[in-house]
């Protein structure tokens, strides 16, 4: 069966064709009505570098910036005037056309940019969505009543799953266009995120597995790939966790990681010992409390064949390597210093810390989060 080929891809295969063969800059143009004598910043989103360029707006409210590209890829820029933004995903070889009102983030237009007009479409849905939210919060507080609460509540839940459906709309019609990634992370009016349930994943792997042969080289599009990774890790603990808990026998991930004087340690390497694989931090409160507990289980339990391998979530060396010489830590701690980002964390999928894991003398996963007397009762039970 031949593929119906939609507008919306081929415009972007257009796009794509023309910034390949095209200029290596982008000019964005702007009225901003009523703005005379202000200031206009243009500002690179992902970057380091955050406020790129500048102008003042003419008489009548116009502007305009060129942006030199490094790359032959789309970029999130940002206009912003004041307090209020534009977002603008903008192409090599574009010309875009933007004009807006006073309170530029309410009320603008964009042309000459197909992903740019993307962005301006979800931002008008959303900002629709939170306006309706904002009434309908507003009903609800001042009405007494529970007949008419009950039915406020409905209407209420029923905008977020509108909102909801809206997005995935998006993402399905859109999802060769790095506008979709915006789609996947903005989050709902509430602060929750829109594709945060366990079975979204699919929606985050199908932009990923779309955007990656178009923009393989994009920071965008690698982060997105990273969280399907995260996605992965933790959809395939979860289940190894439920498997070995049900008596399957399932092996730990393994983890290669340094010490304070740089020596590797390897998780695999302590075959034949009971290991309790514990996540701390040295910056958080308890955390000499928790330890000293630890020391007693340790001193019980090491010369049976027990053994700790201990990851800090620290970033800082000088707080992490104090803290273990003033406790006098007598296990295995290692550290990479890269706090939440580390791999360690994705591979057990740490939500929280202190967290631990106690593994079997062949490296299968026995149980999780066991502290006290339940904790001693798994070692016995496996030494």
């Amino acid at each position: 069966m031949k593929r119906k080929i939609t507008t919306s891809f081929l415009a972007i295969v257009t796009a794509l064709l023309l910034s390949s063969c095209g200029s290596s800059s982008a000019r964005i143009d702007g009225t901003f009505a009523g703005s005379a004598g202000k200031t206009v910043y243009l500002e690179q989103v992902m970057s380091s570098r955050n406020v790129i360029d500048s102008t003042i707006c003419s008489s009548n409210g116009q502007w305009s910036f060129k942006y030199k590209f490094t790359k032959k890829e789309p970029v999130l820029l940002r206009v912003r005037m004041c307090n209020s933004f534009i977002t603008l995903l903008v192409s090599p070889g574009e010309k875009v056309e933007v004009s807006a009102l006073h309170n530029i983030g309410n009320s603008y237009t964009v042309s000459g940019s197909h992903d740019s007009e993307l962005v301006a479409d979800l931002n008008r849905h959303i900002m629709s969505t939170h306006i309706s939210l904002d009434s309908l919060y507003s009903l609800y507080n001042r009405e007494d009543k529970p007949a008419a609460k009950s039915d406020l509540y409905r209407k209420i839940a029923q905008k977020y799953i509108d909102h909801k459906r809206y997005a995935i709309r998006f993402l399905v019609d859109n999802c060769h266009s790095l506008a979709s990634i915006m789609a996947l992370y903005t989050p709902m009016p509430n602060g929750s995120q829109v594709f945060g349930e366990k079975n979204d994943y699919r929606y985050y792997k199908m932009v990923a597995d779309s955007l990656s042969p178009l923009y393989p080289a994009s920071v965008m599009v690698a982060s997105l790939k990273k969280d399907v990774e995260r996605f992965e890790n933790r959809t395939n603990l979860a289940g190894k966790i439920s498997a070995s808990l049900a008596g399957e026998s399932v092996s730990s991930p393994d983890l290669h990681m340094n010490d304070m004087f740089g020596t590797p340690h390897k998780l695999s390497d302590l075959r034949g010992k009971v290991v309790l694989l514990s996540f701390w931090s040295a910056a958080t409160q308890g955390s000499t409390i928790m330890n000293g507990e630890l020391k007693q289980v340790y001193d019980t339990y090491a010369k049976r064949g027990l053994e700790i391998y201990q990851i800090s979530l620290d970033t800082d060396k000088s707080t992490w390597v104090g803290a273990i010489t003033a406790q006098k830590l007598p296990w295995i701690s290692v550290c990479d210093f890269k706090g939440a980002a580390s791999p360690a964390v994705g591979s057990y999928n740490v939500t929280s810390i202190p967290f631990n894991y106690i593994l079997t003398q062949k490296g299968d996963i026995a149980g999780k989060n066991l502290w006290g007397d339940e904790l001693c009762a798994k070692i016995e039970e496996l030494l």
